[in-house]
């Protein structure tokens, strides 16, 4: 080897260590400058339907309890560009929506919302990084998630549809639904039906994985719950 191509491997060679660096680095840069601001979206009283889009972090919705009001509040953490988040509210309906904007390695962006609704609230809920869960509610429910685990607890929803890419996948009803529908592409899928006497035919698919049904099914009913994962064990049981 030449002196001049020395020379040229050692410039090449400390380009790539030093832009291996600064890859490793620039996050730990972008935490430590990262801000969080926190709010509060007030949602009307008589809400009924709460749609929310987000894009990166965590999504909680839960029952109002006793002389509690509707709302969202909402944290937010970025280091470069704010978040886009936006509330349209209207005739007992709210639509919610937040998104980082070209967001990458550098910019640490996340927001999460903690949700407040009335339990008869029907949920639309779309997410596409972070964990999605809702409790104690009773009105139809719409879940999706790309990654992410989806945790559906102590619900009374007569209809449930829940979809997520990458992530597990439980739910716990308080009374027997009419219809539930849940797909995971990678992810266990739990569902726990009330300890009663309602029959239910369920229908369930992996491809790899297994299947625990301690419920069991019959063809005849009209209360479907239809569960199914590519990657994944699926199990059906009662409880409490």
């Amino acid at each position: 080897m030449t002196s001049t191509t020395r020379r040229a491997v050692l410039i090449v060679g400390s380009i790539v260590a030093l832009l291996i660096v600064m890859a490793l680095a620039l996050p730990a840069v972008g935490r430590i400058v990262q801000s969080t601001v926190r709010g509060t979206h007030e949602l009307p009283a008589d809400l009924h339907t709460l749609v929310l889009h987000g894009e990166v972090g965590e999504i909680s919705v839960r029952a109002a309890g006793p002389g509690e009001e509707p709302r969202a509040e909402v944290t937010v953490r970025s280091t470069l560009r704010d978040p886009e988040v936006t509330s349209e509210v209207g005739e007992g309906r709210a639509e919610l929506v937040s998104r980082c904007q070209d967001w990458w390695w550098l910019d640490n962006c996340s927001v999460d919302w903690e949700i407040i609704v009335p339990a008869e609230t029907e949920l639309t809920i779309g997410n596409t990084v972070g964990d999605i869960t809702v409790s104690d509610v009773t009105g139809a429910l719409s879940l999706s998630g790309d990654v992410g685990d989806l945790s559906i607890v102590g619900v009374g929803s007569p209809t449930v549809s829940a979809r997520s890419s990458v992530g597990d996948i439980t739910l716990s009803l308080v009374s027997a639904p009419e219809e539930v529908t849940i797909t995971s592409s990678t992810g266990d899928v739990t569902v726990t039906v009330p300890e009663d006497d309602s029959g239910y035919r369920i229908e369930t698919d992996t491809s790899i994985g297994s299947v625990t049904n301690q419920v069991g099914s019959d063809p005849s009913q009209s209360r479907l719950i239809d569960l199914r994962t590519s990657v994944g064990d699926i199990t059906v049981r009662r409880g409490t």
